[in-house]
C-alpha cells in the first residue's frame, strides 16, 4: 500500500502543506510537455484506469471520499487539454492551467455534478474522485480548443 499511496500522491506532492491540488496540476502540465504529444493520451489514460483502481483498493482506508492528499485526479485532469490539442505555447499552457483550476475548484456545471453523482455511494468513491477532474479537464480543453 505504500507504493500506491506514493502513486496517489504523486511522489508526496499530495502531502505538501500548502497547495497540493495546484502542485497536482502543475506535476500534469510539467508531464504533459515532456511526452511527445502521441504518447501523451495513452498515458493519460493508463494514468485514469490505474488510479481508479488504485483508489477503489485503498478506499477502505480512506477517512473521506476525497482526501486532499490524492492528487493523481488533477494530475490526470491537467493532462486533457494537452493530450487532446497539440499546442505548447506559454498562452496555451498557462491558459489551460488556469481554467481546468478555475473548474476544478469551483466545481461548476457537470464538474460539480459528476463528483456529487459519485460521491454518495462509497463503492464509486474511486470514480468520484477521479471523474470530477476529468470533466474539469475536458471543460478546460473544450474552451481551450475554441481558442486555439
Amino acid at each position: 500500500m505504500k507504493l500506491a499511496k506514493l502513486f496517489l500522491s504523486v511522489g508526496g506532492v499530495g502531502f505538501l502543506p500548502l497547495m497540493p491540488g495546484t502542485f497536482g496540476s502543475l506535476a500534469g502540465v510539467l508531464l504533459s510537455l515532456v511526452l511527445p504529444f502521441f504518447w501523451r493520451g495513452p498515458v493519460l489514460i493508463a494514468l485514469l484506469l490505474i488510479s481508479i483502481c488504485l483508489i477503489h483498493l485503498y478506499r477502505r482506508q480512506l477517512p473521506q471520499s476525497d482526501p486532499s492528499w490524492i492528487v493523481i485526479d488533477e494530475v490526470v485532469g491537467q493532462m486533457i487539454p494537452f493530450a487532446l490539442i497539440d499546442e505548447s505555447s506559454w498562452i496555451f499552457i498557462l491558459s489551460s492551467f488556469i481554467l481546468f483550476r478555475i473548474f476544478d475548484i469551483s466545481k461548476v456545471g457537470i464538474v460539480g455534478w459528476t463528483e456529487k453523482y459519485f460521491d454518495q455511494n462509497q463503492k464509486t468513491w474511486s470514480l468520484g474522485i477521479m471523474l470530477d477532474d476529468v470533466a474539469a479537464g475536458l471543460c478546460a480543453a473544450l474552451l481551450m480548443k475554441v481558442f486555439f
